[in-house]
């Protein structure tokens, strides 16, 4: 029999277009205000969590396609590497990075990961 550990760790994904519509649908948002950081920060901690990495994900257009949303999805991937991750005690590393896949041509995927302590 598994005993569960007194102190879980968590790992937070999100898919950008899919948090957005739920919001939008739930809410009525009709503009992706969310703040993915602040709201594994806020779920972690109801739960009692130590929050150890986010990770976003979300399609870009291409400036082509659509110049307002690359545009605002650029900036809104810069702006979560700039700020860095939720304030969780520990050393954290961030970072973006663009791929491709088989879905869509341009992705984005931002991430924000605990580093562990190093005592000496």
């Amino acid at each position: 029999m598994t005993i569960e550990p007194s102190a879980k760790r968590t790992i937070a994904f999100f898919d950008g277009q899919n948090l957005y519509h739920a919001a939008r649908h739930a809410f009525g948002y009709a503009y992706p205000n969310y703040d993915p950081l602040a709201l594994a920060s806020a779920i972690s901690k109801v739960q009692g969590w130590d929050l150890a990495e986010v990770r976003f994900y979300t399609g870009v257009p291409d400036r082509e396609d659509n110049p307002f949303w690359r545009h605002f999805w650029t900036n809104k991937l810069a702006h979560l590497g700039r700020r860095g991750p939720p304030s969780t005690p520990g050393r954290w590393s961030t970072g973006t990075r663009s791929s491709t896949c088989p879905m869509e041509r341009n992705t984005a995927i931002f991430r924000a990961k605990r580093r562990a302590s190093t005592s000496a």
